[in-house]
């Protein structure tokens, strides 16, 4: 598959055009031989692959004059609500893996927990499309449910790299509890789900809600992982953060004010989980 130059991605042209063999590598890339293929995937065609490349094709993608353009706000919103639905996976996922964790403390666990921390985004968001593939991953389990580029992938990817901020604010509330409260409950014979129920998950209520809150902040500026799985497709799966590399090539003005919308966010998501954790 060869992409003509005018329907190049826009920064993808430019190393293309830079580097003599850079043609070439897009073409092997793209190849029933390339990339696609070694992990198992069905390379996609020219057509699926210019709807997803993480750059939109110059001149395809609604340029907003203002902050309040439809393509901003649209990439906001999307950032909003798929932080929150990761966070809240955060807290279904993280919820009882804390709870292990402060009862029998794990170092390989542990390590396993705080290592999406850690990964550089590239390394993780080829884990994720590996995990999320098509064929030998989890939407082969689903009976071949697109995953990949879907609104549900940025919620996995955004899940991955939060899930260990709140795992250990969770952790960390958990072990904070008197255990003579545990202790005075089991032997008036209760058992471990009323004591969790009854006295260490309200005892812990504001280390979860902080949790959430750092879980919410993280996901609403990933950027790395989400454009591996997600792409960076206008009304579909296009976030602020990516949304602030394709204004990057062209309306600098409009990326600055998104830029300082999602700070503006971040900082007060920040605040209100420094208030939590005074309190």
């Amino acid at each position: 598959i060869s992409l003509p130059a005018h329907q190049r991605p826009g920064i993808w042209a430019t190393v293309i055009d830079g580097s003599p063999h850079g043609e070439d590598l897009l073409n092997q890339a793209l190849s029933n031989d390339g990339v696609w293929s070694t992990f198992g995937f069905s390379p996609p065609d020219s057509l699926a692959w210019q709807q997803t490349s993480s750059i939109a094709p110059s001149g395809s993608v609604e340029r907003p004059s203002s902050v309040f353009g439809s393509a901003i706000t649209d990439a906001l919103w999307r950032s909003i609500w798929t932080a929150f639905l990761a966070a809240l996976l955060c807290g279904a996922l993280g919820l009882p893996l804390a709870r292990w964790l402060a009862a029998r403390p794990s170092g390989v666990l542990g390590l396993w927990v705080d290592l999406p921390m850690f990964l550089p985004p590239s390394v993780a968001g080829l884990l994720l499309i590996v995990v999320l593939g098509p064929e030998n991953g989890l939407a082969g389990w689903l009976g071949g449910s697109p995953i990949l580029f879907t609104p549900m992938a940025i919620i996995l990817a955004q899940t991955f790299v939060s899930l260990p901020l709140f795992v250990r604010s969770v952790e960390a509330s958990l072990r904070s509890i008197d255990q003579d409260f545990i202790e005075a409950a089991y032997l008036d014979g209760a058992g471990r789900w009323d004591v969790f129920r009854s006295i260490e998950l309200p005892l812990a209520w504001p280390g979860v809600v902080a949790g959430l809150t750092l879980a919410w902040a993280r996901s609403i500026g990933e950027f790395g992982a989400t454009l591996f799985v997600g792409g960076n497709v206008p009304g579909r799966t296009q976030t602020g953060a990516t949304l602030i590399m394709t204004l990057m090539e062209g309306q600098l003005s409009d990326a600055l004010w998104l830029a300082a919308a999602l700070a503006g966010i971040s900082a007060l998501s920040l605040g209100a989980w420094h208030r939590m954790v005074r309190r």
